[in-house]
């Protein structure tokens, strides 16, 4: 079955045709089809509202190209860990129907050396490159070898890792299910807990600091302790925040979540998108509707009664938000403040997310490179790992200096990522994709807001912003030819999307991919509490996706099974075996580590 053969256009016909509706969830990412699936097997009935024209969010895939010839790019999935790929949940939800291609054992590389400017950099000896690998004594004796006195140093922090990784979970679990008056009143004691099974310095720790406790000091005088504390956060782009900033529950769930290798899903991340809505569709309880953008979320006397999109109102008492916590509060409900009533907190959270002191996560601009396949030599010559690029090892440093410059200076990190060398499939042409973590402010003086408040180009800035198209163009290709001079000569396509093309068709606000940005005030332990499934000031209001766990498909598929456990227990019940032995198996995982 195709995406045309699952999902409907959206109109007022197709929704009375389904009938009642028991539930409508917002968004058709991972959480929000993982969700319908749980409940429409426990016998809801449930409706997927899906503002692009297809399904999956970051999991779905486009083809782009010049007219003669076509690629396909992936909009988000790159690959993920073990930990997705052997869950019995996951493959019960998909029926069995998805299958993976494992990445090599070095799935991960890292080097130095981004764009300037305006010139293309000349091309300077090659520096060292880390190699990341699924095995862990790997990358121990990796580390050692290059960093001899530090050994123990390295052992030390990758232990902390494993022990926060599964404790972080097990508390984050607890603060989001247990009543909110039960929540709140535990928190000290939670806090408490945490930091002793999980031997942090406290529950605000960051990775930076926690990498400092093992002997790692990032700002320490000795450039070998600071290149070695760059190597252990090199992942930190997945996220967009640097290690100063970046809670270490956060860091440690990244550097254990690839313990076991990486695996790249056949047919690219809509296979994934396609496989979870065969299976709601499948249970005749659930449809789902696309080009169905939520415009407001209607309520009477502190309770939901229905969603509007495109003006036609569609009734139901419960509604399930997996399109963030500033799509659910400030653009769907606007008078939110008003309705949290007795609930302060909500509307402090509220409060905090418009006025950008909970601010929304960080940017990319995406160089999509379409290459000239003459055989299957230059075929190979496609590197099927991922390739992270910095200035330095001082990651801070890079994103401060990077904030200063603007897009005249370097940027602060950079990823070449080929979702078809991965498939390495004979019939699929070559692509691969050029990242540079942006901020979105860079782009504010070029827009303009319409009619229905999203970002446009302005028309007297249109001839400056293809200039900086060209330019970015220009910068992300010359990267791409300084890590790989082999593709010299085989790019036969480009396109550039900005942070404005995420807002169009993922209907973000500020080019966000991980909803809010994983800081540090994100994670304490009270905004924790209020990012639960159930929002307590509106009844009949859920909400579900990262922004109630973290960035990644595992971690969105988690906030599905805790949405689904909160508004109906008995139909998780129906999962709970599952759940139960994923858990088991994560336990072991991380004591084994």
């Amino acid at each position: 079955m195709g995406d045309e053969e699952v999902v409907q256009g959206f109109s007022a016909k197709n929704v009375r045709a389904f009938g009642r509706v028991d539930v409508a969830i917002i968004g058709s990412g991972i959480a929000g089809l993982s969700c319908a699936i749980m409940l429409a097997r426990g016998g809801w009935r449930v409706i997927v509202l899906e503002q692009h024209d297809r399904v999956g969010g970051t999991m779905h895939a486009f083809t782009l190209g010049d007219g003669k010839r076509s690629w396909e790019f992936d909009a988000g999935v790159h690959y993920v860990g073990a930990s997705l790929v052997r869950s019995s949940l996951f493959r019960r939800l998909v029926r069995n129907r998805v299958s993976w291609c494992r990445m090599s054992d070095d799935f991960d590389c890292a080097t130095l050396g981004t764009t300037t400017a305006n010139q293309p950099s000349p091309r300077k000896k090659p520096a060292w490159t880390w190699r990341m690998s699924s095995s862990r004594k790997t990358v121990i004796a990796r580390l050692r070898e290059r960093f001899p006195r530090h050994g123990a140093n390295v052992e030390a922090y990758l232990r902390a890792c494993a022990r926060c990784s599964f404790w972080s979970g097990v508390v984050a679990v607890a603060l989001k299910v247990l009543p909110m008056d039960v929540a709140r009143a535990v928190e000290p004691w939670v806090a408490a807990f945490f930091a002793f099974v999980a031997r942090i310095p406290h529950r605000r720790a960051t990775v930076s600091q926690v990498l400092a406790a093992c002997g790692l000091d990032p700002e320490s005088e000795d450039s070998e302790i600071r290149e070695v504390a760059g190597v252990l956060a090199y992942s930190w782009p997945d996220v967009g925040v640097p290690p100063s900033q970046m809670p270490f529950v956060v860091g440690a769930r990244k550097a254990t979540s690839l313990a076991d290798g990486a695996y790249f899903p056949k047919g690219s991340g809509a296979a994934i998108a396609l496989a979870l809505a065969e299976a709601a569709v499948a249970t005749r309880r659930c449809a789902i509707f696309v080009r169905a953008p939520v415009d407001r979320i209607e309520t009477r006397s502190g309770a939901v009664v229905g969603v509007v999109s495109r003006g036609v109102v569609v009734e139901t008492p419960k509604v399930v938000s997996a399109a963030g916590i500033y799509n659910t509060l400030v653009r769907m409900l606007p008078d939110v403040t008003t309705k949290c009533g007795a609930h302060a907190e909500y509307a402090a959270v509220a409060d905090r997310v418009r006025d950008g002191s909970l601010p929304l996560s960080s940017t990319w601009v995406s160089l999509f490179v379409g290459l000239d396949d003459d055989d299957d030599r230059r075929r190979a010559a496609l590197p099927k790992h991922n390739l992270f690029c910095f200035p330095t090892w001082d990651h801070d440093r890079n994103v401060a200096s990077s904030k200063r410059a603007g897009l005249n200076g370097e940027f602060a990190a950079c990823f070449i990522t080929s979702s078809s060398a991965k498939e390495d499939r004979a019939d699929k042409p070559s692509s691969l994709v050029v990242l540079a973590l942006v901020e979105w402010d860079w782009f504010v003086e070029f827009t303009t807001r319409d009619d229905d408040g999203k970002s446009t180009i302005r028309r007297d800035s249109k001839t400056a912003f293809d200039a900086l198209k060209t330019n970015l163009t220009t910068r992300l290709l010359n990267l791409l030819y300084d890590k790989i001079p082999d593709l010299e000569g085989r790019v036969v396509y480009t396109s550039l999307a900005t942070p404005l093309c995420v807002n169009k068709f993922l209907g973000t606000n500020r080019g966000e991919f991980n909803g809010l940005a994983h800081t540090v005030d994100r994670f304490d332990l009270p905004t924790q509490r209020l990012l639960r499934p159930k929002l307590a000031f509106l009844d009949g209001l859920y909400l579900t996706g990262h922004d109630v766990t973290q960035q990644g498909l595992p971690a969105a598929l988690n906030s599905a099974v805790l949405t689904c456990f909160t508004l109906s227990p008995l139909s998780w019940l129906r999962v709970a075996p599952f759940v139960l032995w994923d858990f088991c198996r994560a336990a072991y995982a991380s004591f084994y580590l």
